[in-house]
């Protein structure tokens, strides 16, 4: 992932958490891991997607968990892409 690519991830997912749409992430080399609350959350290994596609993944609305699980939702946005 390049440098401007991660900058922008960062800012989409900063974004997100400050109005309370997601409640942390944490971005390795490896893996991104969006977390919605203490026990519900998902984890992306970098190698297994694109750059746009990360970008087009994380740019989506996350729903509320009571409404679809954040798991759920995000399995079912990689299948659309892939």
């Amino acid at each position: 992932m390049t440098i401007f690519t991660k900058a922008k991830v960062v800012k989409v997912l900063n974004d997100k958490v400050s109005s309370g749409e997601i409640k942390s992430f944490h971005l390795t080399e490896s893996y991104l891991r969006i977390s919605k609350s203490k026990r519900t959350g998902f984890t992306f290994i970098l190698n297994q997607f694109t750059e746009n596609q990360i970008i087009r993944l994380i740019t989506k609305p996350t729903p509320n968990p009571s409404i679809e699980n954040i798991t759920d939702f995000y399995t079912k946005q990689i299948k659309r892409y892939k």
